[in-house]
């Protein structure tokens, strides 16, 4: 903060896994917490150590060896630091992504947002998958979500692979011409 003095810039985000940052982002949000730091750190618990092999952590109360432990409360932690602005968001739900972000940015204090979803390779639980309706207007929203199972096609439209699609939905909420929607059919 002291080398931007007087200068105009953009917030600051950081992002963190829940693993690493209960074995090395605390220290240094709670040194920022000291030293009435800002910025917006986003914390994506999705329940394990995802990079390195689906290891328990402290956030998940499971050990390395597959044990149950106590689960810290990620969020009573972040409040019992210090930390002004906590907040808990579903990461695929869009709308509240956005206005959480919109509002951390926004103040000049430090906020923490956890966004909570279970890791796909864990839960594995296949939702029925997404499709593109021939009202597609080859915008391209949805293919700037990064997701492998959107595509264009030759003239620009999307398609989804409904082999590679879980069913997360992220599509559909991007879709401003409600193009998308699932297959699930009615009472599934």
């Amino acid at each position: 903060e002291l080398a931007w003095a007087g200068t105009e810039h953009r917030p600051v985000v950081a992002v963190i896994g829940d693993s690493t940052f209960a074995h090395s982002g605390l220290s240094a949000l709670i040194s920022t917490v000291y030293n009435k730091g800002a910025g917006t750190v986003c914390v994506l618990d999705n329940r394990t150590t995802a990079m390195t092999g689906r290891q328990g952590n402290p956030f998940n109360g499971e050990t390395l060896q597959h044990r149950p432990s106590r689960e810290l409360d990620l969020e009573s932690v972040l409040h019992a630091i210090g930390v002004p602005d906590v907040r808990t968001v579903d990461p695929n739900d869009m709308k509240a992504v956005r206005l959480a972000l919109r509002e951390a940015t926004r103040s000049d204090e430090l906020s923490v947002i956890v966004f909570r979803s279970p890791c796909v390779l864990i839960d594995r639980i296949r939702k029925p998958a997404y499709a593109v309706a021939d009202t597609c207007t080859a915008c391209g929203v949805c293919t700037t979500l990064g997701c492998p199972a959107i595509a264009k096609t030759e003239d620009g439209h999307a398609v989804i692979d409904d082999g590679m699609c879980i069913g997360c939905g992220q599509c559909e909420q991007y879709c401003a011409f409600k193009s998308i929607a699932s297959t699930a059919k009615e009472g599934e």
